[in-house]
């Protein structure tokens, strides 16, 4: 029998420009969450390194969303990392 219980994904705002627009909830959910995927690589990379994040990070951007999706979705299923 499969275990009826899988990961959960969220979606998380982070700020454009000023990172004191992030909220104390947005930090905890990245601090605690087993992958990040990200559209802008560059920039989450220096969010989380401010916030002393160390979770694993993806890029998911329109070029590699269908093989992205895949991926993810077999993570939540499995609740595993990559």
């Amino acid at each position: 029998m499969k275990n009826k219980y899988t990961g959960t994904l969220y979606i998380v705002p982070t700020p454009i420009g000023n990172l004191e627009d992030i909220t104390i909830r947005a930090i905890n959910t990245l601090k605690y969450v087993d992958l990040i995927a990200s559209e802008d690589t560059r920039n989450t990379k220096f969010l989380l390194k401010t916030f002393n994040i160390h979770t694993s990070m993806i890029s998911f951007c329109k070029y590699n969303e269908k093989e992205k999706t895949k991926k993810i979705i077999i993570i939540l299923k499995k609740k595993t990392l990559l």
